[in-house]
């Protein structure tokens, strides 16, 4: 995140090869270890974003910094905790795999009256497929959505909000895949449950002038977020305080003390000097003040740039824009990693496949960077 002009500024470190290593726990390990080789301090790791097995949750740990799941992997188990929860749809599934798609139907159709496919479907099972795909409309939408290369922390808790909602209306289209969609509901709840309490995605929630506390379904799990960010934005007003020149600080001796003369503005001055509150004290109703008045403002529309905002609003909330270019800058879902293995293929591919692996992280470090070293 670039602070000065408020934009993203994604930057390519590493991308390490892997020996064969017969157990899988290994892995989390080695990542652990190139992270210091890099020269990061743990204290400016700010979040490490991993999939949902145990050993990477596990190594997070091990090597004491914060990190949350990939959402679209979540995303991804509930749906195949869904389907599989339903007898009816995955014989129907297994069946379709057989032969093709649900857009192919009408040519399949066709194709049937003169030829034998290794698999035929009735019409209550084309139907059945209809209304599965229709279940995960929402879901497909929530992907594409999460997998954006402008998708951050802040737009988790608004879609798994959103997702809940339209998986617990009943619509018309649900006839035959109602276990399956409770089930999927019932999957959203229990892998989503603490997304709320996770500071990253609810600070980052509340900083995004397109969300701020309006998605929020409890609110005891509001008034934690709310708290976590005041603290934040008073550790941002410590600092602040604490990098000021010295000369800032030498206007709170106290002026001499006239004579019996003195005006009463000054001695209205004097008094307001005297009960001026510590520099702690005006970090804390400094934030708290911020907060609220950015809170109770309306939300800017949800296609706009949350960094443009910041941008313009930075001199009004100082601290607070602080603490947002802190948390806006952390993605919600690994797409970004695998695409890195795409960029791989068109390097590497079976014309090409004596390079080590040194050099071909160095061309990967170019090309994924290149916007740092050439500008067009």
């Amino acid at each position: 995140m670039d602070r000065l002009n408020f934009c993203f500024t994604p930057c390519y470190a590493a991308c390490p090869g892997f020996s064969r290593i017969a157990h899988r726990r290994a892995h989390p390990t080695v990542n652990g270890k190139d992270v210091k080789q890099l020269g990061i301090d743990k204290q400016r790791v700010h979040a490490i974003l991993r999939d949902n097995a145990a050993n990477m949750r596990k190594a997070m740990r091990d090597m004491g910094a914060q990190s949350v799941g990939c959402v679209a992997h979540s995303c991804q188990l509930c749906v195949h905790e869904g389907l599989l929860s339903q007898r009816s749809v995955t014989e129907t599934l297994a069946n379709a795999r057989k032969i093709s798609i649900l857009e192919q139907k009408r040519a399949l159709s066709i194709y049937t009256a003169d030829h034998n496919l290794p698999a035929t479907l009735t019409s209550s099972q084309w139907t059945l497929m209809e209304n599965t795909a229709e279940v995960l409309v929402p879901l497909e939408e929530l992907t594409r959505e999460v997998s954006k290369e402008t998708a951050t922390a802040a737009d988790v808790i608004p879609a798994i909000s959103a997702l809940r909602r339209v998986l617990s209306r009943e619509q018309t289209t649900d006839q035959g895949v109602r276990t399956m969609k409770r089930t999927l509901l019932e999957a959203v709840e229990t892998r989503f449950a603490e997304v709320e309490k996770e500071t990253l995605y609810s600070i980052a929630t509340l900083v995004d002038p397109r969300y701020k506390d309006r998605y929020f379904t409890k609110s005891d799990h509001l008034r934690f977020a709310k708290d976590s960010l005041i603290q934040e934005v008073m550790k941002m007003e410590e600092n602040r305080v604490a990098s000021k020149e010295p000369e800032a600080a030498e206007p709170v001796s106290k002026a001499p003390r006239q004579g019996a003369g003195s005006s009463l503005g000054s001695i209205l001055d004097e008094i307001l000097e005297e009960r001026q509150p510590e520099a702690q004290s005006v970090s804390t109703t400094s934030a708290d003040v911020q907060v609220r008045i950015y809170l109770s403002e309306q939300t800017i529309p949800r296609k706009s740039n949350p960094l443009d905002y910041w941008k313009t609003h930075a001199t009004q909330f100082p601290s607070l824009a602080a603490v947002a270019t802190k948390f806006l800058c952390a993605p919600c879902t690994s797409v970004d990693s695998e695409r890195l293995f795409s960029a791989v293929s068109n390097i590497l591919d079976e014309n090409r496949n004596r390079l080590s692996p040194d050099k071909l992280e160095m061309l990967i470090f170019l090309k994924k960077n290149m916007h740092f070293i050439w500008e067009p």
